[in-house]
């Protein structure tokens, strides 16, 4: 049996030539329609006429007039290319954007249920979040700064370098993402020295920013200032403002301060001031949980009514929009899965949202636009 012939489908969006065919050729066949005519006598040939000159060599790969000139008229499709990255007016103040780059697993809250000697049976997907993150810093033209585990540092060294040549800042926040006062003073130090080494190796700059894994920089844990000083970090960004029973220190300021006599900078993640608390809306679960206009609406007030910059502070597999399943999921509970991963499928939206109308830079390249901070003293943290 046979195949009939499909008949050729044609598109109503088919462009047709805008070249017209060339006339048909006179007809030659000596026929005509009027009368004949007697013939008149053949007029003697012309002289021959002196050979035309040649025309000049045309440059290899320059079209003649007529070919270039039809190739100008060419309909072409529009090109695929990115947006621009939106247009901000001068006038809008600078905020900082953090990334705490870590896999899923090294969260402290999946500390009770994944242990590390569990880790490498679990998927690796940093990278996959890290270069979700770098192109939307692209679209945006927006710098960040990374944060990130010495143990991160080892296993992805390429992306390491990457961050480091779309010119970002990076920082260090230990090595195995253990609180500092769940460890001796000296692991943490050998962790600090680990990670900072590493980051050096991989992208040839010191290290002059510093985040305490899970913010435990807390009022026990204050002799971490020393270690700091001695390694010559210049920026710290641990203390957060707010009262929690593993990380914080309430009666901490809100707002970026130098610490007195270390001269180090603390600019801790912001928080909104509300019904006389401080609430964490910028990072985190407020994040991931509350609405975007809320998150929006808080940070418009702080740069516009109190006049101060807002830390933003992220993790890759919150953008990525990860949700772990499997024994991850039975382990954490209801209450411990919702408190975790709640809402982490908008990350990605609010943030893209958020770069589209506010200003975003380095934690450095913040600090910059406010050159005179409050000096704040160490044991007490008032300002002196």
């Amino acid at each position: 049996m046979t195949e009939e012939p499909k008949e050729e489908r044609t598109s109503r969006f088919r462009r047709e030539s805008r070249f017209r065919k060339p006339k048909s050729p006179p007809d030659l066949s000596g026929e005509t329609t009027q009368a004949e005519t007697p013939a008149a006598p053949a007029a003697p040939p012309p002289a021959p006429a002196a050979a035309a000159p040649a025309p000049p060599a045309r440059p290899v790969g320059v079209m003649p007039p007529m070919a270039e000139e039809a190739k100008k008229q060419e309909i072409k499709p529009p090109e695929m290319m990115a947006p621009p990255p939106p247009t901000l007016p001068e006038s809008l103040m600078v905020n900082a954007l953090t990334v705490d780059v870590k896999e899923w697993f090294q969260m402290s809250s999946a500390g009770e249920v994944i242990k590390f000697s569990h880790w490498k049976k679990y998927e690796r997907r940093v990278e996959r979040g890290i270069h979700l993150i770098l192109a939307l810093l692209r679209q945006h033209n927006v710098k960040a700064t990374f944060f990130i585990l010495g143990i991160v540092c080892r296993e992805f060294p390429e992306m390491v370098r990457l961050i480091h040549q779309d010119g970002h800042e990076i920082g260090i926040c230990g090595y195995y993402n253990r609180k500092i006062f769940s460890i001796p003073p000296k692991e943490y130090i050998n962790e600090i020295e680990m990670s900072m080494s590493l980051i050096r190796t991989f992208t040839g700059q010191d290290v002059t920013v510093h985040r305490a894994p899970e913010w435990s920089l807390t009022q026990n844990t204050l002799w971490l200032m020393d270690v700091l000083k001695t390694y010559r970090i210049k920026i710290d960004s641990s203390i957060y403002p707010v009262s929690a029973p593993l990380y914080g220190i309430a009666n901490a300021p809100r707002f970026p301060y130098t610490i007195l006599p270390h001269n180090i900078i603390e600019f801790p993640p912001t928080t909104y001031r509300f019904g006389g608390s401080n609430i964490a809306l910028f990072g985190g679960t407020y994040l991931r949980i509350l609405p975007q206009s809320l998150i929006r609406m808080g940070l418009q007030n702080i740069n516009n009514k109190e006049g101060m910059p807002v830390m933003l502070h992220i993790s890759p597999w919150e953008m990525e929009g990860l949700l772990p399943e499997g024994d991850v999921k039975a382990s954490l509970g209801w209450e411990g899965y919702i408190g975790q991963f709640a809402g982490v499928k908008t990350v990605f939206s609010k943030i893209t949202n958020l770069l589209s109308k506010f200003k975003f830079d380095t934690v450095s390249n913040t600090l910059k636009e406010f050159p005179s901070l409050d000096m704040v003293d160490i044991n007490t943290l008032k300002v002196c």
